[in-house]
């Protein structure tokens, strides 16, 4: 991948940091364009991503389609109330004492010494996005959510 297609990608990933979401949690962002390449800007961003983890990353741990929001899907990060969102549950990021948000868990993206961090796919696992969270010196490393996951999902 060149380096102009790398910044279009963190570039049209960053403006998902910054939608704010309301309702169902879906909203399109326009990515920004860069003037004078060939490369094409990122499509309007709605997608939802799904995050696992665990070992062989065989742990399903949620999905999420905004950053810095509030969702009320089932299976969303951003639902405090569900099961993936809960401080209380074992599935969740959320919970400080729980396999995949302590700090210190090897499979936790709120330790940001591990290199097993969560992964991001599209639905169907075809499509992967990169580790969210964990070590930014990791391959892949999400640097498009690493606000959202060091001051919201492991701001305990």
């Amino acid at each position: 991948m060149t380096s102009r297609r790398r910044l279009v990608v963190i570039l049209g990933m960053s403006a998902l940091l910054v939608t704010a979401c309301s309702g169902s949690g879906t909203q399109s962002v326009t990515a920004p364009t860069l003037t004078g390449t060939s490369v094409p800007a990122a499509a309007p961003i709605s997608t939802m991503y799904y995050v696992w983890g665990g070992f062989n990353y065989s742990v399903y741990l949620g999905n999420f389609s905004c950053t810095f929001c509030t969702e009320y899907g089932a299976e969303s990060i951003n639902n405090e109330s569900g099961t993936y969102g809960s401080p209380e549950s074992s599935s969740s990021i959320k919970n400080e004492s729980g396999a995949y948000g302590n700090r210190f868990s090897t499979y936790s993206p709120c330790n940001f010494s591990t290199t097993m961090a969560p992964k991001v796919y599209d639905s169907s696992r075809t499509t992967y996005f990169g580790i969210l969270g964990g070590s930014p010196f990791t391959l892949k490393y999400l640097v498009a959510f690493s606000l959202w996951v060091k001051n919201d999902l492991c701001k305990h």
